[in-house]
């Protein structure tokens, strides 16, 4: 985005180091000179503790807080409704460390840190909003 409104990245924010902007530019597909961008690395994010990665047709993710990891082929299966995580501890161990060394690389902070040191306060008021029966997994 900061390269289709032509504005430079910040260096710093209110006195602080930017991180260095990671991916890759969509402008060629928005501006319809491709129909993808190639990213045969991957794509990897975290979300109050929801992690996932999507490299290809898999696509891994965990919620927290249990952790668990499902794996999805989004080619058999875009509406990831069939775990197969069981049946394919390769690619489950692959796109874990994959997503682990990611998480190194760009600083995300293991949410169970942060839940260890959260107030009392926000403990409750998250716990209020919890739900009686998880949600399915519907991706991040």
């Amino acid at each position: 985005m900061y390269e289709l409104a032509k504005a430079p990245y910040p260096k710093t924010y209110e006195g602080l180091t930017a991180n260095t902007l990671p991916g890759k530019s969509l402008l060629p597909v928005l501006a319809g000179e491709q129909e993808v961008i190639d990213r045969p690395e991957g794509l990897f994010w975290e979300r109050a503790g929801n992690r996932a990665a999507r490299v290809g047709k898999w696509k891994l993710v965990s919620t927290w807080p249990s952790y668990a990891w499902e794996l999805y082929d989004l080619e058999k299966d875009p509406a990831e409704t069939t775990n197969i995580a069981k049946n394919n501890h390769e690619i489950v161990s692959q796109l874990s460390q994959a997503y682990f060394k990611w998480a190194a690389t760009n600083g995300v902070v293991d949410f169970a840190e942060l839940e260890a040191v959260e107030p009392e306060s926000m403990k409750a008021f998250r716990k209020s909003k919890e739900q009686e029966v998880p949600a399915p997994a519907f991706g991040l």
